[in-house]
């Protein structure tokens, strides 16, 4: 299975989650089964990351917050079946514009985490980002009791089918959830509650369950 952070530029607190997790792993080998291989990225998004903590705007929303160095939301550079070059999200109260780059699969971040996924065979992925405060996948069943258990216990509310349908076209296609339904790959998105922090506590059980279920 694999922990993914970071993926837009403005997910800090999905990097310190994941360091956390990688930090309490390292010290707590025994939890992981012989028959489990556990792979956590912290921050997909390197360049963005880079750019981002060095932004003087960083502590505040500013139109270019879901990209990379590239100006690509990487979210939308996966090739799906309904992918488009550009859209626009209404997120926040604001209309903003995204891109998924000239082609899908075109940033390098995208190829080699896709030929990663591939290579080791991955079969589960926890994909954390901010901040709605929910856990939400692609309304398919093979999902659901990882789903619900992780909402129980981190209290995280679950994102119903009814309001996935309900959003706009532009923001339930071409991503990464779409990419694993057509793949056959079980994900799970985590939408931690604020930006800053790791919520460590609030994740923790939740995150130590997953990897039995």
């Amino acid at each position: 299975m694999l922990y993914i952070g970071w993926i837009h530029w403005n997910e800090i607190g999905t990097v310190k989650l994941m360091n956390r997790w990688i930090n309490y792993l390292t010290d707590n080998k025994d939890l992981v089964s012989d028959d489990i291989a556990v792979s956590i990225i912290p921050c997909l998004n390197i360049d963005g990351y880079n750019k981002a903590i060095h932004n003087k705007n960083f502590f505040s929303r500013w139109k270019t917050w879901k990209t990379n160095a590239r100006a690509v939301d990487l979210n939308r550079n996966f090739p799906t079946s309904n992918w488009k070059e550009k859209s626009i999200l209404f997120v926040w109260g604001c209309y903003s514009d995204v891109s998924g780059w000239s082609c899908a699969w075109s940033d390098p971040e995208i190829q080699a985490l896709i030929d990663y996924i591939k290579s080791e065979s991955i079969e589960t992925i926890y994909l954390y980002h901010n901040c709605w405060a929910t856990v939400f996948w692609k309304w398919s069943n093979q999902v659901t009791k990882k789903v619900q258990e992780y909402s129980k216990i981190s209290w995280y509310r679950i994102f119903t089918d009814t309001e996935w349908l309900n959003l706009s076209e532009e923001q339930k296609t071409w991503n990464s959830m779409t990419w694993a339904e057509e793949n056959n790959i079980d994900i799970i998105e985590i939408e931690l509650k604020t930006r800053w922090g790791s919520e460590w506590k609030r994740n923790k059980d939740s995150l130590i369950n997953s990897l039995i279920i």
